[in-house]
């Protein structure tokens, strides 16, 4: 498993379903407002095969 974004913005190691107990559901569980916050103030530091969103969308706009 990866890593989860909780709900006070910090990246913690993602347990297997069967290992998930209330309170990680507490952490990690909330509305769709508070989601889209903490994606949006997250997703400059993810990297996806090492390459942030904004480097992809530039490679993409570049083209072939």
């Amino acid at each position: 498993m990866g890593h989860s974004l909780s709900a006070d913005g910090t990246w913690e190691h993602e347990l297997l379903p069967s290992s998930r107990d209330e309170a990680f559901r507490r952490r990690f569980r909330f509305f769709l407002e508070d989601a889209l916050r903490l994606a949006t103030s997250a997703v400059d530091g993810v990297k996806i095969n090492g390459r942030t969103l904004a480097q992809c969308d530039e490679r993409i706009a570049a083209g072939p």
